[in-house]
C-alpha cells in the first residue's frame, strides 16, 4: 500500500498494511519498522521489531484499536521448522512486548478474539491456540465439527 501525504505529495510504501477498526489509522512495515500513520495526517508512532527471528508477519489490530499484534519467525517458506514469537504493541505508548515464543510447530497466523486474547495458528495445519495476554497461558483450541 502506498500512503500519499497531501500536504507535500510525498509518498510512503507500507508493506503488509492494516487499517485500524475505526478506520482512523493504518499500520504497516516501512524500512523494517512497524509504523502507524493517521489516515488523514502524519506519523503517530514507530517501533523496530523485537530482536528475535528475522521475518515479520502483517500487523493485526486489536478490535478496540488499542494494540497491534504480529509474528516473528525463522523460516520464510515454512519448509524447515523454526522459532516463532508473538509480539504485541501498545498503540498509545508504542511499547512492545514478546508475549509468546515457540520452537515447534512454527506459527503462521495471529488474530484477535477480543482485546485480551489472541488466536495463534500453527504452520501447515499443526493446530490453533488461544493465548490469554493477562496470564501468558496458551490453550489448544479444539476445532468444531
Amino acid at each position: 500500500m502506498t500512503r500519499v501525504d497531501l500536504a507535500d505529495w510525498s509518498s510512503t510504501t507500507l508493506t503488509s498494511a492494516a487499517v485500524a477498526p475505526l478506520s482512523d489509522r493504518i499500520a504497516g512495515w516501512v524500512n523494517g519498522d512497524l509504523v502507524v500513520f493517521a489516515i488523514d495526517g502524519g506519523e503517530w508512532g514507530r517501533v523496530a521489531p523485537a530482536a528475535l527471528p528475522p521475518y515479520v508477519s502483517a500487523p493485526v489490530w486489536a478490535p478496540d484499536g488499542s494494540a497491534l499484534a504480529y509474528l516473528q519467525y525463522t523460516s520464510a517458506c515454512g519448509e524447515t521448522p523454526g522459532d516463532s514469537a508473538v509480539v504485541v504493541v501498545n498503540t498509545n505508548s508504542y511499547e512492545q512486548r514478546v508475549v509468546w515464543t515457540q520452537a515447534s510447530p512454527e506459527l503462521e497466523g495471529v488474530g484477535w478474539l477480543d482485546p485480551g486474547n489472541l488466536i495463534l495458528t500453527g504452520l501447515l495445519d499443526t493446530g490453533q491456540w488461544q493465548l490469554d495476554l493477562a496470564t501468558g497461558t496458551a490453550v489448544p483450541v479444539t476445532p468444531t465439527p
